[in-house]
């Protein structure tokens, strides 16, 4: 299968948290990701890698928490969008996306 890797959507690790010190509310910035290239075939995929002290890793696939999931988005991606990520925290913590397109407002 192939992949179109967009980028690192969010990342924890104690610096990212020692970034968010200061951060009151609901949610934790992740990234914007520009598309650079998208052909409508394409589905949009969540992949999770956990590192334990820096040797271990879970990658795609060999657990729960690593299986690639869909990205639930409004609009379709398509070449020149970005898409925006941030960590809704609270009862249902999960990470939101959203399609930026300059001619949507």
């Amino acid at each position: 299968m192939d992949w179109l890797p967009l980028g690192t959507a969010f990342t924890l690790n104690w610096e990212t948290a020692a970034g968010w010190v200061e951060i009151t509310g609901e949610q934790l910035p992740g990234v914007v990701l520009p598309v650079a290239e998208f052909e409508p075939r394409y589905q949009p995929m969540l992949f999770t890698r956990i590192r334990v002290h820096n040797r271990h890793v879970l990658e795609d696939f060999v657990s729960g928490l690593t299986s690639p999931r869909t990205l639930d988005l409004t609009l379709a991606p398509r070449k020149g969008d970005t898409i925006c990520f941030h960590y809704q925290l609270g009862e249902n913590p999960h990470l939101l996306a959203k399609v930026k397109r300059d001619d949507v407002p």
